[in-house]
């Protein structure tokens, strides 16, 4: 615990220091009798705030998991063990959020709890967070703290946006069709049959099973999958420009989240690549909870270069799947590291966040350099998309290069 004195307290030690020195001027007995009165009170005000705050416990009560933009319902419980009325403060920093709470007096023995919410402004993993007591009962002349660790571990999920088309992945009839949703049939291995359900083919009706049963059957047919969508997050931690929410690895989550969305509605398998000190980290056929957990607690913590995240993963690529890659535009983005994955029977699909946008006063891919490399990477059959910094990025990925 820590203590301060207020301003109330300094006026009042003031008054009480000049009464005392008017006391020894006029000889007053009355006024030594009153100095020590305020004494004892100055005194009681400091020592009573700590036998406050030392019976006195915190708890929060958190969902375990949320989405970044929503709000989080939080619960405060706030226990008094002691035989006295407590007055406090609730002061705490959570989810990147301050919070102010007057908690008004506790009974002797008795608990209250408050509910209130907080937006999650950024996705990751939250431990938890040091909130603080405060007290300055009963007069307001020295103002207690106590901190409290509260274990709240959360997992923010980022946000993420509903692409409704995108090149090269597009197994459905409709690209936003749920290939879960859609009706049996549709594949090309027979599978068995079942009942005619509203919306399927009359192609498909088996009329020998029709005429037995007396009830419409229909062919059933496995459903197919599409290849093999491979996103890669440049995650060098010297790479990640911006801050907070308006970096670049935070831009490449959030479009990363979209086109998993995206890839996993239409029937396309995902892995995840990302750099890790000198390593590769990689998430191989992951469903959707699974893919959501990976990016909410990936950081920017790697070492490699983007041409050697793309080497050491070539071996995780298999032939005719999609490589989509999401970099910052910084020195070193040459056409060979494309070319290379591109021999490997790999499509390639780029969208590269504008450094320049992002921060100022660090080195960054000139103009002239990217335009050239767009140009050879069109001439070369590579699809680029281009995202600066508070676009709408998904109008940025209806406009590829």
């Amino acid at each position: 615990m820590t203590f301060m004195i207020t301003k109330k307290g300094l006026v009042f030690l003031l008054l009480l220091s000049a009464l005392f020195l008017v006391g020894i001027n006029i000889q007053a007995g009355w006024i030594f009798v009153l100095v020590s009165f305020l004494s004892s009170t100055f005194l009681f005000s400091f020592f009573l705030p700590p036998l406050f705050l030392r019976k006195v416990e915190l708890k929060r009560e958190t969902p375990s998991k949320g989405f970044e933009g929503e709000k989080i319902p939080i619960t405060l419980k706030v226990i008094n063990k002691g035989g006295l009325k407590v007055l406090l403060e609730y002061s705490d920093q959570f989810l990147d959020q301050q919070i102010h709470l007057p908690i008004p007096f506790l009974k002797k023995k008795g608990k209250k709890s408050w509910d209130y919410s907080i937006k999650a402004s950024r996705r990751g993993f939250y431990q938890g967070s040091y909130a603080t007591l405060k007290c300055s009962a009963p007069f307001g002349f020295f103002l207690w703290q106590k901190r409290f660790y509260l274990p709240s571990p959360l997992l923010i999920y980022p946000s993420y946006f509903e692409i409704r088309t995108f090149p090269l992945l597009e197994t459905a009839s409709y690209p936003a069709e749920v290939i879960h949703e859609r009706k049996k049939g549709s594949g090309s291995e027979y599978y068995g049959t079942r009942e005619y359900a509203p919306g399927d083919s009359l192609r498909f009706i088996h009329w020998k099973n029709t005429a037995k049963k007396g009830k419409m059957i229909v062919k059933e047919f496995e459903r197919g999958f599409g290849s093999l969508v491979n996103i890669l997050i440049d995650s060098n931690s010297n790479h990640n420009l911006g801050e907070g929410k308006e970096s670049t690895l935070e831009y490449s989550i959030k479009i990363g989240t979209s086109l998993i969305n995206y890839s996993l509605k239409t029937g396309h398998p995902i892995q995840l690549i990302a750099s890790k000190g000198k390593k590769i980290e990689v998430l191989s056929y992951p469903d959707w909870w699974q893919a959501l957990e990976w990016l909410s607690r990936l950081e920017a913590e790697g070492d490699l270069s983007f041409p050697d995240l793309v080497k050491l993963s070539l071996p995780y690529l298999p032939p005719r799947s999609t490589l989509i890659c999401l970099i910052p535009t910084l020195p070193g983005l040459n056409l060979s590291t494309f070319l290379l994955a591109q021999e490997s029977k790999v499509r390639i699909i780029n969208i590269f966040l504008k450094a320049d946008t992002f921060t100022k006063g660090r080195r960054v891919l000139e103009k002239e350099a990217f335009d050239k490399l767009l140009q050879d990477l069109s001439e070369a059959r590579i699809l680029s998309y281009v995202c600066q910094k508070s676009d709408d990025i998904c109008q940025s990925l209806n406009k590829p290069f």
